[in-house]
Protein backbone atom coordinates (compact mmCIF):
# COMPACT_ATOMS: atom_id res chain seq x y z
CA UNK A 1 0.00 0.00 0.00
CA UNK A 2 3.00 2.64 0.80
CA UNK A 3 4.51 1.71 -2.54
CA UNK A 4 1.31 2.51 -4.20
CA UNK A 5 0.78 5.74 -2.18
CA UNK A 6 4.53 7.02 -3.22
CA UNK A 7 3.80 5.96 -6.83
CA UNK A 8 0.81 8.16 -7.44
CA UNK A 9 2.36 10.78 -5.95
CA UNK A 10 5.76 10.62 -8.01
CA UNK A 11 3.75 10.43 -11.29
CA UNK A 12 4.91 8.17 -14.02
CA UNK A 13 8.27 10.39 -14.46
CA UNK A 14 9.50 9.62 -11.39
CA UNK A 15 10.65 12.25 -8.56
CA UNK A 16 11.35 15.76 -9.62
CA UNK A 17 15.17 16.11 -11.01
CA UNK A 18 14.88 12.41 -12.23
CA UNK A 19 12.95 12.85 -15.41
CA UNK A 20 13.77 11.04 -18.71
CA UNK A 21 14.45 12.96 -22.19
CA UNK A 22 11.72 15.05 -22.72
CA UNK A 23 9.70 16.12 -26.59
CA UNK A 24 9.20 19.53 -27.19
CA UNK A 25 5.65 20.56 -28.30
CA UNK A 26 4.61 24.98 -28.77
CA UNK A 27 4.13 26.55 -26.32
CA UNK A 28 5.22 24.11 -23.17
CA UNK A 29 6.35 25.02 -19.94
CA UNK A 30 9.07 23.51 -18.37
CA UNK A 31 9.47 24.15 -14.69
CA UNK A 32 12.52 22.12 -13.79
CA UNK A 33 15.61 20.66 -14.58
CA UNK A 34 15.02 18.69 -17.79
CA UNK A 35 17.29 16.99 -20.97
CA UNK A 36 15.00 17.45 -24.75
CA UNK A 37 14.96 14.72 -26.87
CA UNK A 38 17.57 15.18 -29.63
CA UNK A 39 15.42 16.01 -32.88
CA UNK A 40 14.20 18.90 -34.99
CA UNK A 41 11.27 20.50 -33.38
CA UNK A 42 9.28 22.79 -35.59
CA UNK A 43 7.40 24.69 -33.24
CA UNK A 44 6.75 27.89 -32.33
CA UNK A 45 8.50 27.91 -29.05
CA UNK A 46 8.75 27.03 -25.48
CA UNK A 47 8.79 29.12 -22.09
CA UNK A 48 11.07 28.42 -19.04
CA UNK A 49 9.90 29.42 -15.73
CA UNK A 50 11.42 28.58 -12.33
CA UNK A 51 14.59 28.52 -10.24
CA UNK A 52 17.69 26.33 -10.02
CA UNK A 53 17.44 24.46 -12.82
CA UNK A 54 19.33 23.73 -15.85
CA UNK A 55 17.60 22.02 -19.42
CA UNK A 56 20.13 20.42 -21.45
CA UNK A 57 18.49 20.91 -25.29
CA UNK A 58 21.41 17.89 -26.00
CA UNK A 59 21.80 19.91 -30.02
CA UNK A 60 18.11 19.83 -30.57
CA UNK A 61 17.11 22.27 -33.30
CA UNK A 62 13.66 24.62 -32.88
CA UNK A 63 12.56 25.70 -35.82
CA UNK A 64 10.24 28.26 -36.36
CA UNK A 65 8.89 31.76 -37.74
CA UNK A 66 9.78 35.08 -37.93
CA UNK A 67 6.48 35.71 -35.79
CA UNK A 68 8.05 33.59 -33.20
CA UNK A 69 10.40 32.91 -30.07
CA UNK A 70 12.07 30.39 -29.94
CA UNK A 71 13.44 30.36 -25.87
CA UNK A 72 11.56 32.38 -23.49
CA UNK A 73 12.87 32.65 -19.92
CA UNK A 74 10.63 33.89 -17.38
CA UNK A 75 12.37 35.30 -14.47
CA UNK A 76 13.84 32.63 -12.28
CA UNK A 77 16.83 32.66 -10.63
CA UNK A 78 20.04 30.59 -11.19
CA UNK A 79 18.73 29.18 -14.81
CA UNK A 80 21.23 27.70 -17.20
CA UNK A 81 20.28 26.80 -21.02
CA UNK A 82 22.75 24.73 -22.76
CA UNK A 83 22.91 23.35 -26.29
CA UNK A 84 19.71 24.62 -27.89
CA UNK A 85 19.67 25.15 -31.83
CA UNK A 86 17.39 27.74 -33.47
CA UNK A 87 16.65 28.49 -36.65
CA UNK A 88 14.49 30.96 -38.65
CA UNK A 89 12.72 32.51 -35.32
CA UNK A 90 12.25 36.70 -34.97
CA UNK A 91 14.10 36.20 -31.49
CA UNK A 92 16.30 32.96 -30.60
CA UNK A 93 16.10 33.18 -26.41
CA UNK A 94 14.46 36.06 -24.48
CA UNK A 95 15.23 36.32 -21.08
CA UNK A 96 13.66 38.87 -18.80
CA UNK A 97 14.21 39.90 -15.27
CA UNK A 98 15.83 36.63 -14.42
CA UNK A 99 18.87 36.36 -12.03
CA UNK A 100 22.00 34.22 -12.35
CA UNK A 101 21.43 33.17 -16.06
CA UNK A 102 23.48 31.04 -17.93
CA UNK A 103 23.71 30.56 -21.14
CA UNK A 104 25.68 28.10 -22.77
CA UNK A 105 27.52 26.32 -26.32
CA UNK A 106 24.03 27.67 -28.03
CA UNK A 107 23.74 27.94 -31.62
CA UNK A 108 21.20 30.95 -32.31
CA UNK A 109 22.48 31.36 -35.98
CA UNK A 110 20.81 31.97 -39.28
CA UNK A 111 17.27 33.81 -37.73
CA UNK A 112 15.41 36.18 -39.37
CA UNK A 113 16.52 39.10 -40.35
CA UNK A 114 14.73 41.70 -42.47
CA UNK A 115 15.26 41.95 -46.41
CA UNK A 116 17.37 44.90 -47.35
CA UNK A 117 16.20 47.77 -50.30
CA UNK A 118 20.07 48.77 -50.80
CA UNK A 119 21.34 47.16 -54.56
CA UNK A 120 24.42 46.81 -56.31
CA UNK A 121 25.13 50.25 -57.03
CA UNK A 122 22.43 51.88 -55.80
CA UNK A 123 22.42 52.67 -51.91
CA UNK A 124 18.43 53.14 -49.79
CA UNK A 125 18.37 55.30 -46.93
CA UNK A 126 15.64 52.95 -45.57
CA UNK A 127 17.80 50.67 -44.78
CA UNK A 128 19.71 53.06 -41.82
CA UNK A 129 19.25 52.20 -38.29
CA UNK A 130 18.64 53.41 -35.19
CA UNK A 131 18.96 52.52 -31.73
CA UNK A 132 18.58 55.46 -30.01
CA UNK A 133 15.61 54.51 -27.83
CA UNK A 134 14.51 50.94 -26.35
CA UNK A 135 12.79 52.03 -23.36
CA UNK A 136 9.69 50.53 -24.57
CA UNK A 137 11.65 47.30 -26.37
CA UNK A 138 11.88 49.07 -29.75
CA UNK A 139 15.30 47.01 -30.15
CA UNK A 140 13.23 43.89 -30.61
CA UNK A 141 11.12 45.29 -34.19
CA UNK A 142 15.11 44.12 -35.87
CA UNK A 143 15.03 40.48 -34.08
CA UNK A 144 17.78 39.22 -32.15
CA UNK A 145 20.00 36.03 -31.25
CA UNK A 146 19.61 36.88 -27.64
CA UNK A 147 17.58 39.53 -26.15
CA UNK A 148 18.58 39.75 -22.29
CA UNK A 149 16.09 42.74 -20.54
CA UNK A 150 16.79 43.25 -16.66
CA UNK A 151 18.84 40.56 -16.19
CA UNK A 152 21.18 40.46 -13.15
CA UNK A 153 24.61 38.35 -13.31
CA UNK A 154 25.27 35.43 -15.01
CA UNK A 155 26.80 33.94 -18.26
CA UNK A 156 26.77 34.12 -21.41
CA UNK A 157 30.31 31.63 -22.86
CA UNK A 158 30.68 29.95 -26.09
CA UNK A 159 27.51 30.82 -27.76
CA UNK A 160 27.49 31.31 -31.89
CA UNK A 161 24.86 33.41 -33.71
CA UNK A 162 25.87 33.91 -37.68
CA UNK A 163 23.88 35.29 -40.29
CA UNK A 164 21.18 37.16 -38.21
CA UNK A 165 19.98 40.71 -37.98
CA UNK A 166 21.45 41.17 -34.07
CA UNK A 167 23.90 38.29 -31.97
CA UNK A 168 23.52 39.61 -28.58
CA UNK A 169 21.52 42.81 -27.50
CA UNK A 170 21.53 43.15 -23.68
CA UNK A 171 19.27 45.66 -22.01
CA UNK A 172 19.11 46.97 -18.15
CA UNK A 173 20.88 43.86 -17.16
CA UNK A 174 24.01 44.25 -15.41
CA UNK A 175 27.22 41.87 -13.92
CA UNK A 176 27.36 40.06 -16.56
CA UNK A 177 30.52 38.24 -18.02
CA UNK A 178 30.46 37.81 -21.96
CA UNK A 179 32.97 35.63 -23.11
CA UNK A 180 34.12 33.19 -25.92
CA UNK A 181 31.24 34.10 -28.09
CA UNK A 182 30.73 33.93 -31.55
CA UNK A 183 28.81 36.98 -32.80
CA UNK A 184 29.72 37.76 -36.42
CA UNK A 185 28.42 37.77 -40.29
CA UNK A 186 25.55 39.20 -38.85
CA UNK A 187 23.14 42.04 -40.44
CA UNK A 188 22.90 45.17 -37.37
CA UNK A 189 25.22 44.64 -34.39
CA UNK A 190 27.30 41.82 -32.88
CA UNK A 191 26.37 43.23 -29.40
CA UNK A 192 24.64 45.71 -28.47
CA UNK A 193 24.02 47.26 -25.10
CA UNK A 194 21.26 49.64 -23.51
CA UNK A 195 21.71 51.29 -19.87
CA UNK A 196 23.50 48.22 -18.93
CA UNK A 197 26.93 48.83 -16.61
CA UNK A 198 29.03 46.44 -14.97
CA UNK A 199 29.67 43.69 -17.95
CA UNK A 200 32.30 42.69 -18.85
CA UNK A 201 33.10 41.77 -22.56
CA UNK A 202 36.68 39.82 -23.32
CA UNK A 203 37.75 37.42 -26.12
CA UNK A 204 34.78 37.09 -28.47
CA UNK A 205 34.59 36.92 -31.90
CA UNK A 206 32.27 39.60 -32.99
CA UNK A 207 33.38 40.29 -37.00
CA UNK A 208 31.08 41.40 -39.90
CA UNK A 209 28.26 42.80 -38.24
CA UNK A 210 27.75 45.49 -41.16
CA UNK A 211 25.52 46.67 -43.91
CA UNK A 212 25.86 49.38 -46.77
CA UNK A 213 28.68 48.94 -48.24
CA UNK A 214 28.85 47.67 -51.50
CA UNK A 215 32.52 47.12 -52.86
CA UNK A 216 33.58 50.13 -55.35
CA UNK A 217 29.77 51.73 -55.07
CA UNK A 218 29.14 53.02 -51.49
CA UNK A 219 30.57 52.54 -47.77
CA UNK A 220 28.87 54.03 -45.25
CA UNK A 221 27.58 51.06 -42.49
CA UNK A 222 24.41 52.30 -42.24
CA UNK A 223 25.12 52.47 -38.25
CA UNK A 224 25.50 48.69 -38.12
CA UNK A 225 28.63 47.92 -35.63
CA UNK A 226 30.29 45.21 -34.08
CA UNK A 227 29.69 46.31 -30.60
CA UNK A 228 26.99 48.97 -29.74
CA UNK A 229 27.15 50.65 -26.22
CA UNK A 230 25.08 52.73 -26.02
CA UNK A 231 22.66 55.53 -23.12
CA UNK A 232 24.13 55.40 -20.37
CA UNK A 233 25.58 52.18 -20.21
CA UNK A 234 28.97 52.68 -17.77
CA UNK A 235 31.95 50.65 -15.73
CA UNK A 236 31.76 48.06 -18.83
CA UNK A 237 35.47 45.91 -19.91
CA UNK A 238 35.92 45.57 -23.05
CA UNK A 239 38.74 43.73 -23.67
CA UNK A 240 40.98 41.32 -26.14
CA UNK A 241 37.64 41.00 -28.57
CA UNK A 242 37.71 40.76 -32.68
CA UNK A 243 35.78 43.41 -33.23
CA UNK A 244 37.02 43.90 -37.24
CA UNK A 245 35.26 44.45 -40.36
CA UNK A 246 31.90 45.91 -39.33
CA UNK A 247 29.93 48.99 -39.96
CA UNK A 248 32.07 50.61 -36.75
CA UNK A 249 34.02 48.63 -34.63
CA UNK A 250 32.67 49.83 -31.08
CA UNK A 251 30.16 52.66 -31.28
CA UNK A 252 29.95 53.88 -27.99
CA UNK A 253 26.91 56.57 -27.66
CA UNK A 254 25.92 58.65 -23.88
CA UNK A 255 22.49 58.38 -25.04
CA UNK A 256 18.95 60.61 -25.25
CA UNK A 257 19.00 61.10 -21.40
CA UNK A 258 22.22 62.92 -22.35
CA UNK A 259 21.69 64.84 -24.94
CA UNK A 260 18.18 65.92 -23.53
CA UNK A 261 19.71 66.96 -19.82
CA UNK A 262 23.46 67.51 -20.79
CA UNK A 263 24.20 65.18 -17.92
CA UNK A 264 25.36 61.76 -17.45
CA UNK A 265 26.51 59.59 -20.71
CA UNK A 266 28.04 56.13 -21.39
CA UNK A 267 31.06 56.42 -18.51
CA UNK A 268 33.70 55.28 -17.89
CA UNK A 269 33.97 52.45 -19.98
CA UNK A 270 37.53 50.45 -20.51
CA UNK A 271 38.21 49.54 -23.43
CA UNK A 272 41.73 47.75 -23.99
CA UNK A 273 43.47 45.41 -26.64
CA UNK A 274 40.70 44.95 -28.87
CA UNK A 275 40.82 44.84 -33.09
CA UNK A 276 38.90 47.10 -34.84
CA UNK A 277 40.71 47.08 -37.57
CA UNK A 278 39.05 47.71 -41.56
CA UNK A 279 35.99 49.45 -40.11
CA UNK A 280 33.52 50.64 -43.08
CA UNK A 281 33.27 53.78 -40.93
CA UNK A 282 34.97 54.28 -37.72
CA UNK A 283 37.31 51.69 -35.64
CA UNK A 284 36.02 53.24 -32.80
CA UNK A 285 33.41 56.34 -32.29
CA UNK A 286 32.43 57.45 -29.04
CA UNK A 287 30.83 60.46 -28.02
CA UNK A 288 29.74 62.70 -25.03
CA UNK A 289 30.98 60.21 -22.66
CA UNK A 290 34.16 59.79 -20.53
CA UNK A 291 36.01 56.42 -21.27
CA UNK A 292 38.65 54.92 -19.84
CA UNK A 293 41.90 53.87 -21.54
CA UNK A 294 44.99 52.20 -20.02
CA UNK A 295 48.32 53.76 -20.01
CA UNK A 296 50.47 52.76 -22.96
CA UNK A 297 53.53 51.55 -21.98
CA UNK A 298 56.80 53.29 -23.62
CA UNK A 299 57.81 51.61 -27.07
CA UNK A 300 53.81 50.26 -27.29
CA UNK A 301 53.55 49.37 -31.20
CA UNK A 302 49.70 48.73 -31.24
CA UNK A 303 48.12 51.78 -31.44
CA UNK A 304 46.51 54.05 -33.69
CA UNK A 305 46.31 57.78 -32.81
CA UNK A 306 45.30 61.03 -34.46
CA UNK A 307 42.13 61.89 -36.46
CA UNK A 308 42.57 59.48 -39.22
CA UNK A 309 40.13 59.02 -42.29
CA UNK A 310 38.51 55.48 -43.36
CA UNK A 311 41.24 53.38 -44.25
CA UNK A 312 41.88 50.06 -44.60
CA UNK A 313 43.45 49.88 -40.95
CA UNK A 314 39.71 51.55 -40.22
CA UNK A 315 39.17 55.10 -38.66
CA UNK A 316 38.00 56.11 -35.27
CA UNK A 317 35.84 59.36 -34.22
CA UNK A 318 35.91 60.47 -30.57
CA UNK A 319 34.24 63.33 -29.06
CA UNK A 320 34.92 61.93 -25.50
CA UNK A 321 36.82 62.99 -22.93
CA UNK A 322 39.49 60.51 -22.59
CA UNK A 323 40.37 59.90 -18.90
CA UNK A 324 44.27 58.28 -18.83
CA UNK A 325 44.77 56.49 -15.53
CA UNK A 326 46.21 58.46 -12.77
CA UNK A 327 49.81 57.99 -12.07
CA UNK A 328 52.51 58.62 -9.17
CA UNK A 329 55.00 61.49 -9.13
CA UNK A 330 59.03 60.31 -7.94
CA UNK A 331 57.29 61.98 -4.50
CA UNK A 332 54.87 59.28 -4.58
CA UNK A 333 52.21 61.56 -5.06
CA UNK A 334 49.49 60.38 -7.18
CA UNK A 335 48.93 62.99 -9.85
CA UNK A 336 46.12 63.41 -12.32
CA UNK A 337 46.40 62.39 -15.97
CA UNK A 338 42.91 63.08 -16.80
CA UNK A 339 42.78 64.46 -20.25
CA UNK A 340 41.63 64.74 -23.77
CA UNK A 341 43.81 62.50 -25.66
CA UNK A 342 42.80 61.37 -29.18
CA UNK A 343 44.38 57.84 -28.65
CA UNK A 344 42.75 53.97 -29.09
CA UNK A 345 44.77 50.92 -28.14
CA UNK A 346 44.36 48.53 -31.16
CA UNK A 347 45.24 44.55 -30.67
CA UNK A 348 47.08 44.73 -34.18
CA UNK A 349 50.76 44.05 -34.23
CA UNK A 350 53.19 44.16 -37.49
CA UNK A 351 52.69 40.34 -37.94
CA UNK A 352 48.87 40.67 -37.96
CA UNK A 353 46.25 39.30 -35.48
CA UNK A 354 47.18 36.82 -32.67
CA UNK A 355 44.37 34.24 -31.87
CA UNK A 356 44.48 31.29 -30.03
CA UNK A 357 42.33 28.31 -31.40
CA UNK A 358 37.97 28.73 -31.02
CA UNK A 359 36.39 26.55 -28.98
CA UNK A 360 34.75 23.52 -29.77
CA UNK A 361 30.36 23.82 -29.88
CA UNK A 362 28.65 26.63 -31.04
CA UNK A 363 31.81 28.47 -32.01
CA UNK A 364 33.93 26.39 -34.45
CA UNK A 365 30.60 25.28 -36.12
CA UNK A 366 29.39 28.65 -37.03
CA UNK A 367 32.09 30.16 -37.55
CA UNK A 368 32.76 27.77 -40.06
CA UNK A 369 29.58 27.77 -41.69
CA UNK A 370 29.87 31.69 -42.31
CA UNK A 371 33.31 31.69 -43.20
CA UNK A 372 32.29 28.97 -46.15
CA UNK A 373 29.08 31.57 -47.17
CA UNK A 374 31.32 34.74 -47.38
CA UNK A 375 34.28 32.69 -48.99
CA UNK A 376 31.63 31.55 -51.84
CA UNK A 377 30.79 35.55 -52.41
CA UNK A 378 31.81 37.99 -54.80
CA UNK A 379 32.72 40.99 -52.74
CA UNK A 380 33.12 43.05 -55.54
CA UNK A 381 29.71 42.40 -57.23
CA UNK A 382 27.53 42.08 -54.00
CA UNK A 383 25.98 44.34 -51.15
CA UNK A 384 26.55 43.01 -48.04
CA UNK A 385 23.20 42.02 -46.18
Amino acid sequence: MLLLVLLLTQGPQGPQGSQGPIALHSGQVITRSARVLRRTYRISGVVIRGDNMTVDFAGATLQGTPADTAIRIDGGKNVRIIQARARGYKVGILARGTRNLTLEDNDLSYNWKPRLFSLVEHESLVDWLSFHHNEKDEWLRFGAAIYLADVAGGKIVENGAVQGMNGLLVVRSNGLSIRGNNFSFNSGLGVGLYRSSYDTIVHNWIDYNVRGYSHGFYSRGQDSADLLIYEQSSHNVIAHNSLTHGGDGVFLWAGQTTMDSGSGGANDNLIDQNDVSYATANGVEATFSRTRLPKIAPGETNTACGAATASKQGSWAMTSEIIAPASRSSTGRTTSSAETVSCMILSLSSSGRTRSSLPSGAIRNTTTRAAATIASATTSSSAIA
